[in-house]
């Protein structure tokens, strides 16, 4: 029996990179515009906790393809966590006090967020939403050098610009051992 050649198979045609690139793209759209989607239902969320912590997520996440969106979305959380801090402090004031562990928490996801883009705008959002200060009823802490969960934000947040910024980070560490928040044995 002798064999028989067989007509060899057409490869089939592969996809070029060209088109791999064009796929990507429409992919990166799509997932931008389902994000975008995301973002404009998370407004209808009844609690703002996980509003702000969309908005903090998205943020992030768009910050390489839109800065400015990302800031907006940025400064709405912060806005959040100034909305979550007046609530804590209206309930502190009903029931006599207790720690909003919940709000710190998104408040540090909000600045070292932002931290990883923008130090500047990190350390305005670490201002901008610093909660109302309490009263101090007892003289002999005054004398006594605490960190406060507040401190701890702050040299963590340090941390972080020093890795995008060292002059500014040089310069806030100068001010945080001005002010007696940071220990000038490290």
């Amino acid at each position: 029996v002798l064999a028989q050649d067989q007509p060899a198979a057409q490869p089939t045609a592969s996809p070029t990179t060209e088109d791999q690139e064009k796929e990507k793209a429409e992919r990166e759209k799509n997932a931008y515009r389902l994000l975008e989607q995301v973002i404009d239902e998370a407004q209808s969320l009844r609690l703002p906790e996980n509003r702000v912590r969309v908005q903090i997520v998205a943020g992030d996440l768009l910050w390489d393809n839109n800065q400015g969106r990302a800031r907006s979305l940025f400064t709405m959380a912060a806005e959040g966590v100034n909305e979550l801090n007046r609530n804590q402090q209206n309930a502190n004031n009903r029931r006599g006090g207790g720690p909003p562990n919940r709000t710190f928490q998104l408040r540090q996801e909000l600045v070292l967020a932002a931290a990883r883009h923008d130090a500047q705008l990190a350390y305005q959002l670490l201002a901008s939403t610093k909660p109302p200060a309490t009263i101090e009823l007892d003289q002999n802490a005054r004398n006594r050098i605490q960190l406060t969960p507040d401190d701890n934000l702050e040299q963590a947040l340090l941390g972080r610009v020093a890795l995008l910024d060292p002059k500014l980070a040089a310069t806030n560490a100068e001010q945080m051992m001005d002010k007696g928040t940071f220990p000038r044995t490290l």
